[in-house]
């Protein structure tokens, strides 16, 4: 009879082997496949192994991306012909600068980490593997920027001319731009991994470094958010190293390193908020890159959960996906009871951005055609 074989690594032999080694190693360890022996013996049967839980500081992280997304969007505008008062709605507008270099940023970060917890590998499947991130990328994106023109068209009365109509797939079309980018950084990255250029920790830096130099570019195509594509990109591939080099990169020199960087980084940002410096402020600049990278580290190197957080990012996918519509809703809720504050108002559309699109979610999951058109899931 043929027996899985069980392979014993030594945690000091293991930190000398490349990543492509360890992926090996660990995915022998974890094969549950039974051979059957001799002629005609049936294989014993096994239950699928158990789905493993999300990681919750993970999952706090993207509720804490997600929610800065949808402050950012319920801010976006003030109640019709209220005259606020000086300084009203500040804060906000100071929460949305302060993190204006960890917001998307931190979504990508996410993204590369999750990635590298089941990468394509090199010479993978990449057939298989485009095609599932297509499911999931592509389909939500035709079906959601379809979702979005009708609403728009229905409660504005805004209907696009075919002219601007076919843009809105092949353009960046409002907070949809992203999925477009994500689908160019995927290329890229397969194109990476699928020739080994990520599978040692020299590798990855340089491939990080290239991808650093291409966000200052200063041309960038809008097609599909090209001119995106270059800014997440650094992003995506820093994520991929916090997983797969973790050990590395929790190492004392370098955590003092790179926090430092960061601190400096955000103290120049905030003198530019406040006057004192005119420093560029420019999300693609050396100083966003620099702290976006710098700041999502610290953030990912200290992370922890948080429940609340945490539940809220089980839904950010929906939530990023509908929000927009769920504001809308909440705005014509609060005109609806001829509100007048701004600070109630925001808080209103917030609300509402959180939890439409989780009921949307909950409902979609119920049919297998919603479940993949827009969410993308299998």
């Amino acid at each position: 009879m043929t027996l899985c074989r069980s392979v014993q690594i030594s945690g000091a032999n293991r930190s000398k082997v490349t990543w492509g080694d360890r992926h090996a190693w660990d995915a022998e360890l974890d094969d549950t496949a039974v051979v059957a022996g001799a002629k005609g013996e049936a294989a014993p049967r096994l239950s699928a192994p158990a789905k493993k839980p999300k990681e919750q500081s993970i999952e706090t992280l993207r509720g804490l991306a997600i929610l800065l997304l949808v402050v950012l969007h319920s801010h976006e505008e003030t109640v019709p012909d209220f005259v606020a008062s000086p300084g009203h709605a500040r804060w906000v507008d100071y929460v949305n600068f302060a993190f204006v270099y960890l917001r998307m940023p931190l979504f990508t970060v996410i993204s590369g980490y999750v990635y590298a917890l089941r990468p394509l590998g090199r010479r993978g499947d990449a057939r298989k593997f485009l095609a599932g991130k297509a499911r999931r990328l592509v389909v939500p994106l035709v079906a959601v920027t379809t979702i979005s023109i009708a609403f728009v068209a229905l409660t504005s009365g805004n209907f696009l001319y075919p002219d601007a109509l076919w843009k809105s797939y092949f353009y960046p079309y409002r907070h949809l731009w992203f999925l477009q980018a994500m689908v160019f950084v995927i290329l890229f990255v397969s194109f990476c991994e699928w020739n080994g250029f990520m599978d040692t920790l020299y590798g990855w830096l340089a491939c990080l470094v290239f991808a650093f130099a291409l966000g200052l570019v200063p041309y960038r195509p809008e097609f599909f958010s090209i001119n995106r594509f270059f800014y997440l990109l650094p992003f995506f591939i820093f994520g991929i190293g916090l997983q797969r080099y973790e050990q590395e990169l929790r190492h004392r020199a370098v955590f003092a390193t790179i926090t430092t960087v960061a601190i400096v980084g955000l103290i120049i940002q905030q003198l530019g908020w406040f006057g004192v410096s005119d420093v560029s402020l420019e999300k693609g600049d050396v100083l966003g890159l620099t702290v976006g990278l710098s700041a999502n580290y610290v953030l990912f190197m200290v992370r922890r959960p948080i429940p609340f957080l945490a539940w809220v990012g089980s839904y950010s996918y929906a939530i990023y996906l509908f929000h927009h519509i769920g504001i809308s809703a909440g705005k014509r809720l609060f005109l609806a009871t001829d509100g007048d504050s701004n600070d109630v108002y925001f808080f209103v559309k917030l609300a509402a951005g959180l939890s439409i699109p989780i009921v949307i979610e909950v409902v979609a999951k119920r049919r297998a055609i919603t479940r993949r058109a827009l969410l993308g899931l299998r």
